[in-house]
């Protein structure tokens, strides 16, 4: 992909989530607004990933199925890491499936076979397309320490997903992680 093609398709991302208002500054002891909607956020997001996942693993062929499985164990280790920081935090974390979610979730569960591969793998493509671009976004933008390590540490994870399920293929170990962007 083109640098232009990669820029246009993160420009595009929606970040409606985002506070648009704040200095992102805490008060000593306090999580900034930035920071609790972006750990709210990842947390919904996370377990999205986790329960449709969960479904590929049933309803879905080969390939599929084993992609779900791996997507589902990355994101149930960096859910239970973000849960762990956020408790730190004192961040309550709400895991209910958005609306989106629940709605994405509920087509697919009507669907098996290569229509739920496709189904699947697009809503992969785009969930991991979203969530690329808010962590990014945090890890520029975000005032916790600790909370932007975790998305610079989870980032590689998701761009190596994401072009997994882009390019059709596994990547090799010559594929560097960091480099691999929507």
């Amino acid at each position: 992909l083109s640098a232009s093609v990669v820029l246009a398709t993160l420009a595009s991302a929606d970040v409606s989530w985002w506070p648009s208002s704040g200095t992102g500054e805490a008060s000593a002891g306090a999580v900034a607004a930035v920071d609790r909607h972006f750990a709210v956020n990842a947390a919904k997001g996370g377990r999205a990933e986790v329960e449709m996942s969960k479904l590929a693993r049933s309803q879905g062929t080969g390939e599929v199925r084993s992609l779900a499985q791996q997507i589902q164990k990355d994101h149930e280790k960096a859910n239970a890491e973000l849960k762990a920081l956020a408790e730190r935090k004192s961040i309550t974390l709400d895991e209910d499936l958005t609306p989106e979610h629940r709605q994405a979730h509920e087509r697919l569960g009507g669907m098996s076979g290569r229509e739920f591969d496709q189904a699947y793998t697009e809503q992969m493509l785009s969930d991991h397309k979203k969530t690329i671009a808010d962590f990014e976004r945090y890890t520029r933008d975000g005032s916790d320490t600790d909370l932007k390590k975790f998305a610079e540490k989870t980032l590689p994870t998701m761009r190596h997903v994401w072009m997994i399920v882009h390019t059709g293929r596994v990547a090799t170990n010559e594929d560097d992680p960091a480099t691999l962007a929507p």
